[in-house]
C-alpha cells in the first residue's frame, strides 16, 4: 500500500489514505485480514494497482463488510446498517442458550452487575461470557451505542 502512495493513519493502523493525483480530496482503504474495502472517485484505479502484487477474488460494490451492510439510496447516497451481523449474532447465541424471548435484555432497570454475588463461571462458560462481551462491543463499533452501558457495565 506504501508503494502506491497510502499511508496507515495515526487511530487506525488497518485505515490507509492517500491525497487523490489532483490534489482535490482523499482516498481510503480499509484493511482487515485478507478483506479491504476502497472507498475513492475511481475505487477500479486503486484496485487495479493491487492486482498487480495480490490475487483480487472478488470485485465489486460493497454490500458487507466486518458486520457492517452498505446499500445505496434511491439519491446514490451510501448507508450503513448492522442489522444482518445482530441477526447472526442472535442465531448463534440461540445455538448456546436456546430460544431469547424479547423480554431476555442484557439488564433491566436497577440492575448492579457490580455487586453481583453468583457463583464464578467454569473455563467453558466463562469464554461463552468473553464471547457474547465481544459480540456486543462490535455491536456498539457498528453504531449501536443504545447498547454500550450494558456492555460496559457487563464487561
Amino acid at each position: 500500500l506504501r508503494s502506491i502512495g497510502f499511508s496507515p493513519t495515526r487511530f487506525d493502523r488497518d485505515v490507509w489514505f492517500r491525497l487523490s493525483e489532483d490534489k482535490t480530496y482523499y482516498e481510503y482503504l480499509c484493511t482487515h485480514v485478507d478483506d479491504f474495502c476502497v472507498f475513492a472517485k475511481d475505487p477500479h484505479k486503486i484496485i487495479k494497482m493491487m492486482q498487480e502484487v495480490y490475487q483480487i477474488k472478488s470485485i465489486g460494490p460493497p454490500d458487507y463488510y466486518l458486520g457492517n451492510e452498505f446499500k445505496k439510496d434511491s439519491k446514490g447516497r451510501w448507508n450503513m446498517g448492522c442489522k444482518k451481523y445482530i441477526v447472526e449474532s442472535l442465531v448463534r447465541i440461540e445455538k448456546f442458550f436456546g430460544i431469547i424471548s424479547k423480554n431476555d435484555i442484557p439488564m433491566k432497570a436497577g440492575d448492579h452487575p457490580e455487586m453481583d454475588d453468583s457463583e464464578l463461571l467454569d473455563d467453558d462458560n466463562h469464554q461463552k461470557y468473553q464471547m457474547l462481551i465481544g459480540m456486543l462491543n462490535w455491536i456498539v463499533c457498528l453504531g449501536r451505542f443504545d447498547v454500550a452501558y450494558s456492555m460496559s457495565s457487563l464487561s
